[in-house]
């Protein structure tokens, strides 16, 4: 009897151990969550990047980050709740932030012990063409400034005439006023990606065109042409990376 009572409870920890060694650690079955988690950030910054191709490269506004809210066929779900995923902190949702002129954003998801984070931005390539239109309309602007100059006596229009629906944008012989290729809006004076600052130098009267660009840099327009003495004077293109 005390035989069988000695076999049956070896046989009990024996089962014991094999079901213990049988059943998934919770490091694996988290790490296969983590995975999924991963997946379906990936799959919301999909439909992130497909908003901004057909919004001028400009990624949705924080509020409109959610399930109905931008287009996506399929809106992933939380794979520790099994619910749509959502903006928040807790574990399994997402938190959206968004750079300045929504050129570029960020998706933080969490899981226990970590956080997946994806950043998207506006494509180099892009960036590239768009500087390099930017740069053209600046000479455009150039020469509606220089036009203006020769009407008025050799004088460098004030920086209030300089816009496409004020003195100079409204001189005979200005058919098309270029327009900013981030926003497809006529240029106006700023500091934002392919707009311009502008300025009359108190002492010369010579006016500077500055166009802004998307990489960090920018380039400087000099006329009047009677005024600036060689064409190196009359522009110059700078970058900081």
């Amino acid at each position: 009897m005390r035989l069988k009572i000695v076999l049956a409870v070896c046989l009990a920890l024996s089962c014991a151990v094999l079901v213990v060694s049988m059943r998934p650690s919770a490091t694996s079955a988290s790490s296969s969550r983590v995975e999924r988690l991963r997946e379906r950030l990936h799959l919301i910054d999909g439909y992130l990047e497909h908003y901004a191709n057909a919004n001028y490269s400009r990624y949705p506004p924080i509020a409109q980050v959610r399930r109905g809210g931008i287009p996506g066929p399929a809106w992933p779900a939380n794979p520790w709740t099994g619910r749509p995923m959502k903006p928040g902190t807790a574990v399994g949702d997402f938190t959206y932030t968004v750079a300045p002129g929504r050129w570029g954003c960020a998706l933080t998801a969490r899981y226990p012990g970590g956080t997946i984070s994806v950043q998207s931005d506006v494509p180099y390539t892009r960036k590239m063409q768009n500087d390099h239109r930017s740069g053209e309309n600046g000479e455009l602007l150039k020469f509606y400034a220089d036009l203006w100059a020769r009407r008025h006596g050799g004088r460098s229009p004030a920086a209030g005439q300089m816009a496409f629906d004020a003195g100079v944008g409204k001189q005979s012989g200005v058919a098309w006023w270029p327009h900013n290729p981030w926003t497809h809006e006529p240029m106006h004076q700023g500091t934002g990606w392919g707009d311009f600052t502008y300025g009359v130098d108190a002492n010369s009267g010579i006016f500077s065109i500055v166009v802004h660009f998307s990489r960090g840099g920018h380039r400087t327009f000099r006329g009047p042409l009677g005024k600036t003495l060689a064409s190196a004077s009359a522009g110059s293109t700078h970058f900081s990376h």
